[in-house]
């Protein structure tokens, strides 16, 4: 940013103020149930650190240490659009602020990040804002840990072909990855990744969740459990898509890349997978 102000960017995102009533109510939402290394843990906050997209939104990354001292990032999440309005993201992160008692402050920290030298990984230290009174605070959370493949497979959402690769033509590259008909898809060809997914947090002492906080009348919490239970029959391992599984994760990947330019899909330039017809892709059925 050229503005010396590394924090400047931050001033302005969603309240994280859980004296306010609509936090409360927005954090207490966030923790219905329902929504490896699976389970339920008492961890530490390490990181809470904050990036703003070219677009103008923002996004936030936490990391947890865990008892047995290893350190689990989350995906980023996003918590503001570049319009001001609320990401996603909000309700869940305004239960634990409203869980750990932290400050919404934004500050400075250092995080481990790095960069590709040479096609070696190269670590450094990298100074960034970040919701400084969240690091080190204990949480606990219950932990659905998966693996997936990379979505890195571009392709033209409506025809199915691959879009050129970067080291085949650039020029050609850089074109289509710009179009609004191109999306990014499950990779087969590459490793599955590991995603660790903190879905239901919790107050260490009482095993409450921030809405059973509220309930003054509540004798026993039951939500962590019900939250465990279902995450433990969930499966761990990555999933393959194919046929018209695979096409409704493209035509709902297709219809959020042509909303954001103000087009409609068009479902008669679609073409369906081998073996598929139109009528059989219903992307509400996505695995």
């Amino acid at each position: 940013m050229k503005n010396n102000d590394t924090t400047a960017a931050f001033r302005n995102l969603p309240s994280m103020d859980m004296t306010k009533e609509e936090n409360i109510q927005s954090a207490a939402k966030s923790e219905a149930p329902g929504t490896g290394v699976s389970g339920k843990y008492v961890m530490e906050i390490v990181q809470a650190s904050l990036d703003q997209s070219k677009n103008g939104s923002v996004f936030l990354t936490l990391a947890f240490k865990m008892p047995n001292g290893k350190v689990y990032r989350q995906d980023p999440k996003h918590i503001a659009g570049a319009d001001g309005k609320e990401g996603f993201y909000v309700p869940r992160l305004r239960a634990i602020f409203g869980i750990t008692g932290a400050k919404d402050t934004i500050g400075t920290t250092t995080i481990k990040s790095g960069d590709f030298v040479d096609g070696s990984w190269v670590e450094k230290d990298v100074d960034v804002p970040a919701y400084t009174d969240l690091i080190g605070k204990k949480i606990g959370a219950v932990l659905h840990f998966y693996q997936k493949y990379p979505e890195s497979l571009g392709i033209n959402g409506y025809t199915n072909r691959p879009i050129p690769t970067k080291s085949e033509d650039e020029e050609a590259y850089n074109v289509a990855k710009m179009e609004a008909s191109t999306i990014w898809m499950p990779n087969y060809d590459k490793d599955p990744q590991p995603v660790f997914d903190f879905i239901s947090f919790f107050e260490p002492a009482t095993e409450k969740t921030f809405a059973e906080m509220l309930d003054d009348n509540l004798e026993k919490p039951v939500a962590v459990e019900e939250a465990l239970e279902k995450t433990l029959k969930k499966n761990h391992k990555p999933v393959v898509l194919e046929g018209k599984d695979w096409d409704a994760l493209r035509v709902k990947k297709l219809k959020a890349n042509l909303k954001k330019v103000g087009q409609q899909f068009d479902k008669d330039l679609f073409v369906p997978s081998e073996g598929v017809t139109g009528d059989e892709v219903d992307e509400d059925l996505i695995p």
